[in-house]
C-alpha cells in the first residue's frame, strides 16, 4: 500500500471531522467519546461485511455474470447490500453507544457522533480499497464518497437528535418518528447514492455529481438549523 496514498486519503477526513467539531457550539463533546465512536465506525464496517456476505449468499445471482439481470442487481446492491445494511450497521453502533450516554444532551450532539461513526466506517473502507486502486480512483473518493458519507452521518444524526429531544419530552409518537426517519432517510439517499454511481456513462455522471452537491446542501442547512439551537435536556 503505497504511504503516500493512506495519507491523501485521511485529509478529507481530517478535515471534515475537524469542521463539524468547531460548528459543536453549546458544549463540546470528550474528545475520548468521539474517538469510540469512529472505532465504532470502523467496527460497523466489518459488521457491514459480515451481512453483505451473508446478502450474498442468499442471493448468489448478485455476483455471478447475468448481462440480462444488471439492472436489476444494481438496485439490489445499491439499496439492499450498501444503503440498508451499512446505514443499519452505522445506525446500530450509533445507538448503541450514544443514545444513553449522559453527554449526548443536544441536537448538534448526534451530528456530531454520527459523523464521526460514518467517517470512521469511510476511514478503514477507504482502507480496504487502497490495496487495488490508482490515484484517480482515490480523488473521486475523496471528492465524492467521503463526503457523502459524512453527509449521511449529519442527515442520520440531525433526526437522531431531534428523536432524543422528544424522548425526552415524552412525545412518544415524534420520538418513533424521528428515530426510523434518522436510518431510513439515509438508507434511501445512500442507495440513491451508489445506484447513479453504477452507471457509467456522461447523463449519470452528471446525475451524480448534481446528487452528491445536493446531499451537501441538505446536510449544510441541517447543521445550520440546529447548531445555535439553545436546546438541551437534563443528562
Amino acid at each position: 500500500m503505497n504511504i503516500i496514498l493512506v495519507f491523501l486519503s485521511l485529509i478529507p477526513v481530517y478535515l471534515i471531522l475537524n469542521i463539524i467539531y468547531a460548528k459543536d457550539k453549546i458544549e463540546k463533546e470528550p474528545v475520548k467519546l468521539l474517538m469510540l465512536t469512529f472505532i465504532g465506525g470502523v467496527i460497523s464496517l466489518f459488521l457491514t461485511k459480515f451481512l453483505a456476505a451473508k446478502y450474498q449468499y442468499y442471493l448468489p445471482f448478485l455476483i455471478e455474470e447475468n448481462p440480462g439481470l444488471e439492472a436489476y442487481k444494481i438496485f439490489l446492491i445499491s439499496f439492499g447490500e450498501i444503503g440498508l445494511i451499512e446505514e443499519l450497521c452505522k445506525w446500530l453502533i450509533l445507538y448503541i453507544m450514544i443514545w444513553h450516554n449522559k453527554e449526548f444532551n443536544h441536537i448538534y450532539d448526534a451530528i456530531v457522533y454520527a459523523v464521526f461513526v460514518s467517517l470512521g466506517f469511510a476511514t478503514i473502507e477507504n482502507f480496504f480499497y487502497l490495496w487495488d486502486t490508482n490515484f484517480a480512483t482515490l480523488i473521486v473518493r475523496s471528492l465524492f464518497t467521503i463526503p457523502a458519507h459524512a453527509f449521511f452521518g449529519i442527515i442520520m444524526g440531525y433526526f437522531f437528535g431531534y428523536a432524543k429531544y422528544y424522548s425526552k419530552m415524552e412525545y412518544k409518537y415524534s420520538a418513533f418518528k424521528y428515530t426510523y426517519t434518522s436510518l431510513f432517510s439515509v438508507i434511501l439517499l445512500h442507495g440513491l447514492f451508489d445506484y447513479f454511481l453504477a452507471f457509467n456513462n456522461e447523463y449519470s455522471t452528471i446525475i451524480f455529481i448534481g446528487y452528491t452537491l445536493l446531499l451537501g446542501i441538505i446536510a449544510i442547512t441541517r447543521i445550520k438549523k440546529v447548531e445555535n439551537l439553545e436546546l438541551t435536556w437534563d443528562r
